[in-house]
């Protein structure tokens, strides 16, 4: 059953009722709906594990069906999300709590399971290769439904994902990626790197496959229904007959979903191992380990004959889903010449006679970072100098605190001096005739930071805002994730809380 109602409806129901909507939404206790939503998926995840999939798909029928989770999706959709301000063919944007209220009434009243999905909006943005990738932006109830969906089959699937994958997984990310690359070059025992990049992944993923994996899921028709639901560009309707669209909720759990088997493909197996204080671990015993952040990948290999053996071994495991290696970005390399993975760079070096495992940012995400701090500072002017601080500072701790992994400490205070030649440059091209002290006076002070004080720290001389430090930053070495960990299962409680310094369910829900 399609949505009847339309964006104009809604905002007319909100307009009459606005105050009530409003005070409404400001009272709901998210804390009780989230740990309500947060029990049932653990129940989901228990029963998965457990082997007992009519009552996995019971919990998620559940789920799915449950107000609380359509209340929480509105919530996560319309305010937590980066594409919140984006419509897609519908137009629609949810901007004020009265609107969130009404279009929780408004859908309380049809099911999600007859959910008739609308195309996507297609928009293309720019790549570093200078080519482009296509988004599929979907209109805001399917996005709504989408994040209901993932509630219920994420927990389902992180029951049996591979361990060796650690993008767009919860309490998983790049420094865990990172951290087992370190483990498994130690030593050098496997010192070849097979390179992998699968050829526009989200475009050509077998439909099919997809849906094979998820069977007997509730909602599976409905995944089916938005798989196939195409795209508008440039006012052209689309099919879409393989590929989950980039830009949709559920579309990065899907694609984990289809990538996953690929240490079955590589024959690779584990030994439990017991230490003597009572815990376990599990030890890859194969001469292959695979580490895969989304669509990248690599293989560490002990010799070049193994590298060279896996495309033969992965050709099964792609045609299944319908997938090709990117020729120009497959490749095989020695560790000692380094490789880059997920904006770093890996490599061993000689040092005293011992070799040494590296990680620092590569190349092209430092050239990211300066062609993204060059545009700010070049776009400011006396008149925006706060706000141009505020986007500098938020771009220098981010990409900062995702650097902090690696040995870049004296990167970061390449950094600070390369921003500080630029507001230099910058502050001379506003004032031609004035001294150079004149402008250190006006522009560059003490910094206020409670630890570091640096003298010459770029500053708004009317709100009193200065541009952070990179180097300020303190490098933080990531630890090795524990085999099989995941927030939804209670018997790492204890270890997210002790690693992490976050609950299990802080690490899902991130309050």
């Amino acid at each position: 059953m399609a949505m009847k109602t339309g964006y104009m409806n809604i905002l007319q129901s909100v307009e009459s009722d606005k105050e009530i909507l409003d005070k409404e939404w400001k009272s709901i206790n998210w804390k009780s709906i989230e740990y309500a939503i947060f029990k049932i998926q653990k129940r989901i995840y228990e029963a998965e594990k457990e082997g007992k999939y009519r009552k996995s798909n019971n919990y998620a029928r559940l789920l799915v069906n449950d107000k609380r989770s359509l209340l929480y999706s509105i919530y996560v959709v319309t305010k937590r999300n980066k594409g919140r301000r984006t419509s897609g063919i519908d137009g629609m944007v949810i901007k004020t709590d009265s609107e969130r209220m009404a279009i929780f009434y408004k859908l309380c009243e049809y099911k999600i399971s007859l959910h008739n999905p609308k195309p996507t909006r297609r928009i293309n943005i720019p790549k570093k290769n200078n080519k482009t990738r296509p988004l599929g932006i979907p209109s805001i109830i399917d996005r709504i439904y989408q994040q209901i969906c993932k509630l219920a089959l994420e927990p389902m699937w992180e029951s049996k994902f591979e361990t060796i994958s650690y993008g767009f997984r919860p309490a998983r990310g790049t420094k865990d990626a990172i951290a087992k690359i370190h483990r498994g070059v130690r030593g050098l025992k496997k010192k070849y790197i097979f390179e992998g990049d699968f050829k526009s992944c989200f475009d050509n993923l077998n439909h099919q496959h997809i849906l094979d994996k998820i069977d007997g899921f509730p909602l599976k028709n409905l995944i089916k229904r938005w798989l196939e639901a195409g795209y508008i560009e440039n006012n052209l309707f689309y099919e879409t007959r393989v590929g989950t669209p980039q830009g949709g909720i559920i579309s990065p759990l899907l694609a984990n979903i289809a990538l996953d088997g690929m240490e079955e493909a590589l024959n690779i197996s584990y030994r439990k191992k017991k230490y003597g204080n009572g815990g376990i671990t599990y030890v890859n015993t194969s001469k292959y380990n695979v580490i895969r952040y989304a669509d990248d990948f690599i293989i560490l290999c002990e010799t070049l004959e193994d590298a060279n053996a896996i495309y033969n071994l992965l050709e099964e495991y792609l045609k299944e889903r319908g997938l090709n290696l990117a020729p120009d970005k497959t490749k095989i390399t020695h560790i000692k010449d380094g490789f880059d993975f997920v904006g770093y760079n890996i490599r061993c070096y000689k040092s005293h006679n011992h070799n040494k495992i590296l990680t620092k940012a590569s190349n092209e995400s430092i050239k990211s970072f300066k062609k993204k701090a060059k545009n700010i500072i070049r776009n400011c002017y006396p008149w925006n100098i706060e706000e141009s601080i505020i986007k500098l500072n938020h771009l220098i701790n981010g990409t900062g605190y995702y650097w902090r992994i690696g040995a870049n400490k004296s990167l970061f205070a390449k950094m600070d001096n390369y921003i500080y030649e630029l507001w230099m440059r910058q502050v001379k091209r506003w004032y031609p005739k004035k001294s150079i002290k004149w402008i250190v006076n006006k522009h560059f002070k003490t910094s206020n930071h409670p630890q570091y004080k640096w003298k010459w720290t770029f500053t708004d001389p009317t709100s009193g805002y200065q541009v952070d430090r990179m180097s300020w930053i303190k490098i933080k070495y990531p630890f090795i994730m524990k085999y099989g960990a995941t927030p939804y299962d209670y018997r790492f409680d204890e270890y997210f809380q002790k690693e992490s310094f976050r609950t299990s369910f802080e690490c899902l829900f991130g309050r």
